[in-house]
């Protein structure tokens, strides 16, 4: 009798509220990625960028804004924001 092997597709990851706005700027040799909440919630939150490193979890607290800085000059952009 063989025996099979389940694999567990990994867990899609929830998108950020709607509460939480993104936005980006460049500034020389630098781009920013930024999320500015207006939630009435902490969360924690990772910046995903296409065609680069995604962020490391950081939270984000009602009214604060966080920022996510790479070099500039790479084709990429955010393309989403996600809740870990």
């Amino acid at each position: 009798m063989a025996l099979g092997t389940v694999l567990a597709a990994p867990a899609a990851a929830a998108e950020a509220p709607s509460c939480i706005s993104t936005s980006t700027t460049t500034s020389g040799i630098y781009k920013e990625f930024h999320a500015d909440s207006n939630c009435g919630n902490q969360y924690r939150i990772q910046f995903i960028v296409a065609y680069h490193v995604d962020s490391d979890c950081v939270s984000i607290f009602p009214g604060q804004r966080k920022t996510f800085i790479i070099a500039n000059g790479t084709p990429a952009y955010l393309d989403r924001l996600d809740l870990c």
